[in-house]
């Protein structure tokens, strides 16, 4: 049995120690072409990274204050405070000045950065290989064969990660947005999950919100 083993850990270290590493030959031929795809690649994955921290940023202080309002324990404050915000809602406004002008930026910057490629260079495999988003960016209306398609594309998805995501964190986000004044209709990939049965987070309820 010891010696089974003995056996099976050497074919193990063998196969470990004696493959070899893949290499990818893909890859820009010009120094010039490598140069503003490196500074394309960046200016793209920064642009993304402030497009998710915006708008992650705008549902956390839009839904810290639905649940501060539904959770208050005192009847009276939350009827009044539901009631004012079911009237007019401040993130409205909010989510509408971060989230309008989003996609916009996040387009302007990338078609910037990224100008100096050619656009086989920016979709081809041995380039950045966007082209290869072509089914995804295709399932949900856009092209993938161009900087300002995929440059829509991945606004779009990155705004359906986002949502998708802040939900995971906070279920009852759209529920919430919807019972405290909050426009949902420009969050249409905000998930809207099966809400508390038996409860209200109506204005008028006298009874504390169940979690």
């Amino acid at each position: 049995m010891r010696r089974a083993r003995s056996v099976v850990s050497l074919l193990v270290l063998t196969f470990c120690f004696s493959t070899t590493p893949a290499v990818v030959d893909a890859r820009l031929e010009d120094a010039s072409a490598r140069k503003a795809a490196l500074k394309c690649q960046q200016a793209l994955l920064n642009a993304a990274a402030r497009f998710f921290k915006k708008e992650l940023a705008a549902l956390a202080k839009c839904s810290n204050k639905s649940v501060e309002c539904v959770h208050n324990p005192d009847p009276a404050k939350r009827a009044e405070c539901l009631g004012k915000l079911a009237a007019s809602n401040p993130c409205n406004e909010t989510l509408k000045k971060v989230l309008t002008p989003l996609q916009s930026e996040f387009g302007t910057t990338v078609a910037s950065a990224c100008n100096g490629l050619d656009p086989s260079e920016l979709t081809d495999a041995a380039g950045l290989g966007f082209g290869l988003l072509d089914p995804e960016c295709s399932s949900i209306g856009f092209d993938a064969s161009d900087a300002g398609g995929i440059i829509e594309c991945l606004g779009r998805v990155y705004r359906r990660s986002i949502e998708r995501l802040f939900a995971i964190q906070a279920p009852r986000t759209r529920e919430l947005f919807q019972a405290t004044g909050i426009d949902v209709t420009g969050l249409r990939d905000l998930p809207g999950y099966k809400g508390c049965q038996g409860c209200s987070v109506t204005p008028g309820d006298p009874e504390q919100e169940k979690a």
